[in-house]
């Protein structure tokens, strides 16, 4: 079991969160500091990353399986957004927080902790697998996941005006690159993945610079907080993996869509809820507890994956 591998991610995490809060508590990030960093990465860095993701090469041999791949999460994220809609309504809570508690069901942090656990666990193809699991998590959450933000009293036609955005035009190119085999100038492939980089860090700051105010204790103790990380980190994970054991799935590709699927929930979720209506506080403290509770989780997950 990699611990240390997750541990080292885990921390990593929280240092730059951390930092973030210290900026904020600083004013070297201000309110409107911040608010130009939510645009800025939502905007301009994270459709970097996107085409950085879908820019993998596909050997002959690993086709069929990459085919088997994406039917599953093609499942897995129909499964995850029926299930969001009938956990929201466990909570009472008004309209922007149900929306915002739904969003966060369905999406977990599968790039910045997911690859480098799956690069452990699966030293040989994981990344590859981890990295086309990246495919559908973004075209998700950049259509339906910013459709479902989006405050139900704006005009229909204002909600898929969101939906036409810069990721939806990155999934395009990125799409179109991935199907053709076609590799990107090295200055220009090298300039796209270091901007693309730069989402990590950044959605850390901002994240940190999001929880100044908020009482860590309360946090922790908040039902609603406690209800979703047991949901995000153990119920559905588990669950996930009981039904695809069942079913004749590479053992490998079953492995890395449940590590996948039990990260915590994704940073970046912050940065959506802030910009299209949702409720980005929620969004900060869920990360920060599911990021907390994810050290026992993970590799709790991990542990049954190896012994089913």
């Amino acid at each position: 079991m990699p611990f240390q591998i997750i541990l080292e991610q885990i921390i990593a995490l929280f240092l730059i969160l951390f930092f973030g809060y210290f900026l904020r508590s600083r004013e070297v990030i201000t309110r409107k500091g911040q608010q130009f960093l939510f645009d800025l990465l939502i905007d301009y860095i994270l459709p970097f990353l996107i085409i950085s993701a879908m820019t993998v090469e596909i050997s002959p041999e690993l086709i069929e399986n990459t085919k088997i791949l994406f039917i599953c999460w093609v499942f897995v994220y129909l499964a995850l957004i029926v299930s969001a809609n009938i956990f929201k309504r466990f909570i009472r809570a008004d309209d922007k927080k149900q929306r915002t508690f739904e969003f966060l069901i369905i999406f977990s942090n599968v790039g910045y902790m997911g690859l480098p656990i799956i690069g452990a666990v699966y030293p040989e193809t994981g990344l590859f697998y981890g990295s086309l699991g990246m495919i559908p998590f973004n075209i998700v959450i950049w259509t339906y996941g910013i459709y479902l933000l989006s405050a139900r009293k704006k005009e229909n036609s204002d909600r898929l005006q969101n939906i036409i955005n810069n990721g939806v035009i990155a999934l395009g190119i990125g799409f179109i690159l991935f199907i053709t085999g076609i590799n990107l100038p090295g200055p220009i492939s090298e300039a796209v993945d270091m901007v693309g980089d730069m989402t990590f860090p950044l959605s850390m700051l901002v994240i940190g610079s999001s929880l100044f105010g908020i009482n860590i204790k309360r946090v922790i103790l908040k039902p609603k907080l406690v209800f979703l990380s047991l949901l995000r980190l153990l119920v559905i994970p588990v669950l996930l993996l009981l039904a695809l054991s069942f079913l004749p799935i590479p053992e490998i590709l079953v492995g890395i869509i449940v590590i996948q699927a039990a990260m915590p929930i994704a940073a970046n979720s912050v940065i959506f809820a802030a910009r299209y209506q949702g409720d980005y506080q929620m969004a900060s403290e869920a990360v920060f507890i599911t990021t907390l509770f994810g050290i026992i989780s993970i590799p709790l997950i991990i542990w049954l994956i190896n012994f089913i």
